[in-house]
């Protein structure tokens, strides 16, 4: 029966110290790798993050705040929830509006604010391809620190102002109309809009503003009452027929 057989010890020894070289070389190799590794993905993160502020920064210049200020203040802008539906580009470019105004700083003279009164809310924003294009655009007013006063305001999608107004001693609401509806423009003759077009309704009057695509701006148009229309109708007749009497 054959006997067991041992190695020498020096063989013995030298597995040993070629088994501890080979796992030193693997724990580098591995070291190496995982730093490498570490290092790989703070650069992507350093990256990524850049990028993003980066789209922040610029969106905050093409007249959008920029996300950290639209959290910030949030809740101090769209104050009850018949807010809570607005875009949230348009969000930001209401909250750039009232950060570069100054809207803000506590000067009671200067603030403008959106009106706490739910049922009131819903008749201070709206919604139209204003300018003819193909992205919404939104239309808001804003009341001052007089309580008796607002401004109107239009702006694209990316938050470019387009138009501005402010309106003394009234608190108007608005609503917008669609592209065909018809409107008094420059006489008692209802015609169709050329485009989307918006409608302020004060206590006693309403007027309709309407893109003027070659001037660049909107044109305010009265809106003639039911009343008016019949008084002016009445007025032209009895005119037509004192003429009548003259001539005979």
């Amino acid at each position: 029966m054959a006997q067991d057989r041992e190695f020498p010890p020096a063989f013995r020894v030298k597995k040993s110290r070629g088994q501890s070289i080979a796992i030193w070389i693997l724990s580098i190799l591995l070291l190496l790798t995982t730093t490498a590794f570490y290092f790989y993905h703070q650069h992507v993160t350093e990256q990524f993050s850049a990028y993003n502020q980066t789209n922040e920064d610029t969106s905050a210049t093409n007249g959008m705040a920029s996300m950290s200020d639209l959290n910030h203040w949030r809740n101090a802008t769209f104050t009850i929830p018949e807010y809570d539906d607005i875009p949230e580009n348009f969000q930001r470019s209401i909250v750039k509006i009232f950060i570069d105004n100054g809207y803000y700083n506590g000067d009671d003279q200067a603030n403008y604010f959106f009106t706490k009164i739910p049922d009131r809310a819903k008749g201070v924003f709206a919604y139209g391809y204003f300018t003819g294009g193909n992205e919404i655009e939104m239309a808001f007013l804003l009341e001052k620190q007089d309580f008796e006063s607002s401004s109107l305001f239009i702006i694209a999608s990316n938050g470019d102002l387009l138009y501005w107004k402010e309106i003394s001693s009234e608190l108007p609401t608005i609503n917008s109309f669609k592209q065909g509806a018809k409107i008094y423009t420059d006489e008692m003759v209802l015609k169709p809009s050329k485009l989307d077009g918006l409608i302020a309704n004060n206590k006693g009057t309403k007027y309709a503003y309407v893109y003027n695509q070659k001037a660049k701006t909107f044109d305010k148009y009265y809106q003639y009452t039911e009343a008016e229309i019949r008084a002016s109708k009445e007025n032209f007749e009895l005119a037509e027929s004192n003429e009548d009497e003259y001539v005979e």
